[in-house]
């Protein structure tokens, strides 16, 4: 338990890698599936969050943990969806570093989810190093995209 302590109070990271996920009727979640196979490709298998479902603790001991953080959102009346705004706002509690972020999502009309929790993200000045934003159903060529985006992810890790 020591351990844990010091490695959280150094910022010093594991080797793997977190993806939270805020998915209304399962798109932006199977995005986040296909980010997830791209890191597994990489040699490296994330642990996958719900944010409508996980603990709130688990949530920020996960982030913690984690070298590279995916956030994956629906749009949500123009907004991120709840639970991940929700995160958002741990995340600003906790200002976790030596860590990079990466955000995906889809959505139904306007838009603007992906783009908030980017924009909040920078605000906490937490570095971003891709995003997604996908109108409707993600085609082959966006799961491919997101795929892309999670080898990225981890090539990635160790600029945050």
């Amino acid at each position: 338990m020591l351990e844990l302590y010091r490695r959280w109070v150094s910022w010093r990271p594991l080797s793997r890698d977190l993806i939270v996920v805020g998915s209304q009727y399962g798109k932006t979640e199977g995005l986040a599936m296909a980010a997830a196979e791209g890191m597994r490709d990489s040699g490296l298998e994330p642990m996958v969050l719900d944010s409508a479902t996980a603990d709130p603790d688990d949530l920020l001991a996960e982030t913690l943990e984690a070298a590279a953080v995916m956030m994956a959102t629906t749009t949500h009346n123009g907004r991120p969806f709840p639970s991940v705004t929700f995160y958002l706002d741990l995340l600003e509690e906790v200002k976790p570093k030596r860590k990079i972020f990466s955000v995906i999502g889809c959505h139904g009309w306007s838009g603007g989810g992906v783009r908030a929790v980017k924009k909040r993200l920078e605000e906490m000045k937490l570095p971003v190093l891709f995003s997604l934003e996908v109108k409707g159903s993600p085609t082959e060529k966006d799961l491919k995209k997101a795929k892309e985006i999670g080898k990225m992810l981890v090539k990635g890790r160790g600029m945050g």
